[in-house]
């Protein structure tokens, strides 16, 4: 019996853990099963997010002299579990582990008198039964290379409601805003020390947003940019930090505007990202803008919350492609749009929108794909209007509309039936040939 079918065989009996187990061999083996066991896996780690409790690490154990070892891991990440505000910050350092394949642990840093673990957040423990990590507990001794403390303004720590922990550096991530922080980070990284021992340390601000204004941004460091200012001819010298979660991109031409409305973007986000504001002053075009930055990274006029409605709708929905309410075509065409990228990489590999087209059209194809594949979700309350007062006035471009239709009449049924197809032909004003 080969892996996928020992993984089906146990999924079919509902031990979603075990299916789990399997389905990672047979990924392992053939990672062109990903994309086909993609629901099963999802389901199977949603339904043991939903019916346990996170899983506990207790590692005390001793080998034949009797000595009690330590539990190794490359990283520990360490936090307030009962704090939803900050969950965004460890989704996104648990990205950046895996992507390194680093191995990881968590470890609860909360008031004394909640129950972590009942208020333990959805999400991060979808991620934890996905990698099959455990959650470490006061009681324990680990060894680590780096430990990541998140700052969440709790005004003490103390060392006998953590594990005992040994780690060669300490970095302190600032997430409160100046006006939230209740203690001088060396007054916190004292209170870290009778916790925690570390050989060496550093203060991380989140980012530039949480930086206090006494203090000098070129003198701290800091995980990720809120916004991004980024000529495209200096695309291949220059670093990008940006939030491994979610990165909005905005080519433009014009600088001025371009910066009011990325500060408008990021301020009404309602969740941390990194606004992109890609300059495009080689006048390479949207599409090739687009397409270039988004390869490079690891992750309009806004309504309130925009960019938290939406992740949470595309997150919960498992959605390749979300529409926002663009006042316009309210979910016809995603001409704003969220996209998850191991979603679209199967229709156009390392690009976001088809580089095929030259101005036009290609927000109808993607969000087409979208709905064909049952991947495609409109959000109408996170709201993304375009400023432009000549938009009626235009119209879209000829050569684009001509490509469009020949994607449609002869293209797409690599991917789909034609009959899937013929279905969208007259929401999309799509002619025979």
């Amino acid at each position: 019996m080969t892996f996928l079918e020992k993984g089906n065989e146990e999924f079919f009996k509902k031990k979603f853990k075990e299916a789990l187990y399997f389905y990672k061999l047979a990924i392992n083996e053939n990672p062109a099963l990903q994309d086909i066991l993609k629901f099963n896996v999802g389901l199977a780690i949603e339904e043991l997010a939903n019916r346990t409790e996170p899983h506990l690490n207790y590692t005390k154990h001793s080998d034949d002299s009797g000595e009690e070892k330590f539990s190794e891991f490359d990283t520990v990440i360490a936090f307030d579990f009962t704090d939803c505000n900050i969950k965004n910050i460890v989704l996104d350092l648990i990205h950046e582990e895996e992507r390194k394949k680093n191995s990881w642990t968590l470890i609860q840093v909360n008031p004394t008198k909640i129950n972590a673990r009942l208020k333990f957040s959805k999400k991060i423990s979808t991620q934890s039964i996905k990698h099959n990590q455990s959650l470490s507990f006061y009681g324990e001794k680990l060894k680590c290379h780096k430990v990541y403390y998140i700052e969440n303004g709790i005004s003490e720590i103390y060392s006998k409601h953590t594990p005992k922990i040994s780690a060669k550096e300490l970095d302190l991530i600032v997430s409160s805003r100046p006006n939230e922080f209740r203690l001088s980070s060396e007054k916190l990284l004292a209170s870290l020390s009778s916790a925690f021992e570390f050989k060496t340390k550093r203060v991380l601000y989140f980012s530039p947003s949480v930086i206090p204004p006494e203090v000098r941004k070129d003198s701290v460091d800091f995980l990720f940019e809120d916004i991004i200012s980024l000529n495209m001819s200096e695309l291949d010298s220059t670093e990008l930090r940006v939030s491994p979660s979610i990165s909005i991109i905005m080519p433009c031409i014009d600088k001025e505007l371009g910066y009011k409305t990325a500060a408008i973007l990021s301020s009404r986000a309602g969740t941390r990202g990194t606004v992109i504001i890609a300059i495009d002053d080689v006048r390479g075009g949207f599409m090739t803008t687009l397409n270039s930055v988004a390869t490079k990274c690891d992750s309009r006029f806004p309504g309130r919350d925009w960019l938290k409605i939406a992740l949470e709708r595309i997150e919960r929905e498992g959605a390749g492609l979300l529409a926002f309410n663009d006042g316009k075509w309210f979910g016809r065409i995603a001409s704003f749009g969220m996209v998850r990228k191991t979603w679209v990489r199967k229709f156009y590999e390392n690009a976001i929108l088809n580089p095929y087209y030259k101005a036009h059209k290609a927000d109808n194809e993607i969000t087409l794909l979208a709905k064909l594949d049952n991947r495609f979700v409109y959000e109408p309350n996170s709201t993304l209007i375009e400023v432009d007062y000549r938009k009626d006035a235009g119209g879209s471009n000829p050569e684009d509309d001509k490509r469009f239709q020949e994607r449609f009449n002869n293209q797409l049924t690599q991917f789909f039936p034609k009959d899937r197809i013929e279905s969208f032909r007259k929401e999309y004003k799509v002619k025979k040939v």
